[in-house]
């Protein structure tokens, strides 16, 4: 091997180094970017946990059992209505059919 191909060589060997340390020089600064927005998401969480335990220690001593008695009749009193309307409903239903009944028959004749 003379001296042209060693210099060659070694132009090829340094080119494929500086490849090699710029492309990791690229995935380490991309990890460290990965991390810094892991660390900022994680901050958002750890707030919004706070946030949600100091509500939850907050309501721990409101809610009362009068508060669910209330909430109870409420819903009670919505299923009635909601059970008269299924009924009126039935009827206007049945008015229907024998009104459609008396129309095709008035039609037949």
């Amino acid at each position: 091997m003379d001296i042209e191909n060693t210099r060659l060589l070694l132009q090829v060997l340094n080119m494929v180094g500086t490849v090699v340390i710029g492309c990791w020089m690229y995935l380490e600064k991309r990890n460290d970017k990965t991390n810094v927005r892991i660390d900022a998401l994680t901050g958002r969480v750890e707030q919004a946990d706070r946030a949600l335990m100091e509500i939850k220690g907050a309501a721990q001593g409101q809610l009362r059992l009068d508060d669910l008695t209330k909430v109870y009749d409420r819903i009670n009193g919505i299923d009635r209505k909601l059970s008269e309307m299924t009924g009126e409903f039935r009827g206007v239903s049945d008015t229907l059919k024998l009104l459609v009944n008396k129309i095709t028959e008035k039609g037949l004749q």
